[in-house]
């Protein structure tokens, strides 16, 4: 898959990412966003000038610490927040507002309606969305409850089950929905580290079965080398990028996700050393 710019021999491209050219022409473009919010009187910089592009089937990792923008971004992608320069391209079409071929999965648990079960979740979306029959929905749901595991549990509510097969389900309907492209806004950050790391393990073998494009925000420099094709690294805010890696590991994590392979340790100590050479703090997710 193409990559944003070109990449030298240490994997890593330094600068403003991608060009016109390659954003009008990606899955996903980012062309020249800038987002600012204005509190009281003051205006304030969240993402600086930004573009990249995600190709058809990617998986694309954006990287920051805490208040570098990533979030904010995320949300403009998905069409809830408007950029206020700047746009987002998707299948060279401007995004302007929020839609089903746009898929957020967030952090927190609270995405389910607690008054149906995990089935049924999944259901009305696929009614909503979709205009599925019933019956359709139904076996639609199916396949993607049998997809995380969850097939055997998919008459109970979501107040039964844990934080873990929360998001199990909240993926499952969102590929469900079959949407261009998955958005997933740090989904495993508030799961202990034992189950992030098996819902780690299953998005790759979810991802190499459907190679739905992802863009995926973290913190975390090892879920980002886990878990990405190209990672994106974004300064502290207002978040800009900083560097772009073509992650060598990532073929390998898919066929051996406990291993560490070669380039791995050495992968993330430069994206420390990144983070670590922080300007002054801006605002933003």
């Amino acid at each position: 898959m193409a990559p944003p710019a070109s990449i030298g021999s240490d994997g890593v491209v330094t600068g403003p990412g991608a060009g016109k050219a390659e954003v009008a022409h990606a899955k996903l473009g980012v062309a020249g966003v800038e987002i600012q919010f204005e509190i009281g009187k003051h205006a304030h910089l969240a993402v600086a000038e930004t573009s990249f592009s995600v190709a058809d089937g990617e998986k694309l990792i954006l990287l920051g610490p805490s208040g570098c923008g990533k979030s904010t971004l995320l949300k403009a992608i998905g069409g809830f927040i408007r950029p206020s320069r700047g746009e987002i391209l998707l299948d060279g079409i401007p995004v302007r507002e929020p839609g089903p071929d746009r898929m957020l999965i967030f952090q927190e648990f609270g995405q389910l309606f607690p008054w149906k079960t995990i089935e049924g979740n999944i259901v009305h979306a696929l009614r909503a969305v979709r205009g599925c029959s019933a019956g359709e929905a139904r076996d639609i749901a199916a396949r993607h409850l049998e997809m995380v595991g969850l097939l055997p549990d998919r008459h109970f509510y979501p107040h039964t089950i844990s934080g873990g097969m929360k998001q199990r389900v909240a993926i499952a309907r969102a590929l469900a929905v079959d949407p261009a492209v998955l958005l997933m806004d740090e989904p495993f950050g508030a799961l202990d580290a034992q189950t992030r790391e098996v819902l780690q393990r299953e998005l790759n073998q979810l991802w190499a079965k459907t190679r739905k494009t992802i863009v995926f925000v973290t913190h975390a420099i090892d879920e980002a080398v886990r878990l990405g094709e190209r990672i994106i690294v974004l300064t502290a805010g207002p978040g800009r990028i900083k560097a772009v890696f073509a992650n060598p590991c990532a073929e390998s994590y898919l066929a051996d996700f406990e291993g560490d392979p070669a380039g791995a340790a050495e992968l993330r100590k430069e994206i420390r050393g990144l983070l670590e050479q922080r300007p002054a703090r801006g605002i933003g997710g």
